[in-house]
Protein backbone atom coordinates (compact mmCIF):
# COMPACT_ATOMS: atom_id res chain seq x y z
CA UNK A 1 0.00 0.00 0.00
CA UNK A 2 0.96 3.14 -0.57
CA UNK A 3 0.47 6.04 1.92
CA UNK A 4 -1.91 8.72 1.53
CA UNK A 5 -0.90 12.21 1.06
CA UNK A 6 -2.52 14.90 2.29
CA UNK A 7 -2.83 18.35 3.46
CA UNK A 8 -3.64 20.74 6.51
CA UNK A 9 -6.80 23.05 6.51
CA UNK A 10 -4.21 25.74 7.57
CA UNK A 11 -1.71 25.00 4.67
CA UNK A 12 -1.81 27.34 1.67
CA UNK A 13 -3.43 27.11 -1.97
CA UNK A 14 0.14 27.75 -3.07
CA UNK A 15 1.31 24.54 -0.59
CA UNK A 16 -1.41 22.73 -2.64
CA UNK A 17 -0.54 23.86 -5.77
CA UNK A 18 3.25 22.43 -4.48
CA UNK A 19 2.03 19.44 -3.82
CA UNK A 20 0.19 18.72 -6.80
CA UNK A 21 2.88 19.00 -9.03
CA UNK A 22 5.21 17.77 -7.03
CA UNK A 23 3.34 14.39 -6.74
CA UNK A 24 1.37 14.46 -9.81
CA UNK A 25 -1.75 14.64 -8.10
CA UNK A 26 -5.50 15.44 -9.56
CA UNK A 27 -7.01 14.99 -5.83
CA UNK A 28 -5.70 15.87 -2.46
CA UNK A 29 -6.76 14.83 0.68
CA UNK A 30 -7.72 18.14 3.36
CA UNK A 31 -6.78 16.17 6.85
CA UNK A 32 -7.05 17.84 10.30
CA UNK A 33 -4.87 15.72 12.98
CA UNK A 34 -5.38 13.00 10.64
CA UNK A 35 -9.40 13.36 9.95
CA UNK A 36 -10.23 13.53 6.36
CA UNK A 37 -12.47 17.07 6.25
CA UNK A 38 -12.34 17.47 2.52
CA UNK A 39 -10.88 16.45 -1.05
CA UNK A 40 -9.80 19.51 -3.55
CA UNK A 41 -8.83 18.91 -6.84
CA UNK A 42 -6.31 20.70 -9.75
CA UNK A 43 -9.13 21.85 -11.07
CA UNK A 44 -10.67 23.65 -7.93
CA UNK A 45 -8.02 25.69 -7.57
CA UNK A 46 -8.12 26.86 -11.26
CA UNK A 47 -11.49 27.29 -11.18
CA UNK A 48 -11.18 29.85 -8.16
CA UNK A 49 -7.52 31.57 -9.03
CA UNK A 50 -9.19 32.06 -13.01
CA UNK A 51 -11.23 35.44 -11.75
CA UNK A 52 -8.25 36.53 -9.76
CA UNK A 53 -5.96 35.75 -13.19
CA UNK A 54 -8.77 37.56 -15.26
CA UNK A 55 -8.63 40.68 -12.53
CA UNK A 56 -4.50 40.77 -13.25
CA UNK A 57 -5.34 40.72 -16.89
CA UNK A 58 -3.46 43.97 -17.29
CA UNK A 59 -0.23 42.09 -16.34
CA UNK A 60 -1.27 39.21 -19.04
CA UNK A 61 -2.06 40.91 -22.11
CA UNK A 62 1.45 40.96 -23.02
CA UNK A 63 1.78 37.50 -21.93
CA UNK A 64 2.13 35.29 -25.02
CA UNK A 65 1.30 31.53 -24.71
CA UNK A 66 4.23 30.80 -26.39
CA UNK A 67 6.49 31.90 -23.60
CA UNK A 68 4.21 30.11 -21.24
CA UNK A 69 4.89 27.34 -22.67
CA UNK A 70 8.86 27.86 -22.48
CA UNK A 71 8.33 28.55 -19.02
CA UNK A 72 6.32 25.35 -18.37
CA UNK A 73 8.67 23.09 -20.53
CA UNK A 74 11.82 24.45 -18.29
CA UNK A 75 10.74 22.97 -15.03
Amino acid sequence: TSSVITIRPDETVEDAIYVFKAGLFRHLIVADRGKPVGVVSIRDIVRNLAPLLLEAKGRLDDQKMSSFLRALTAH
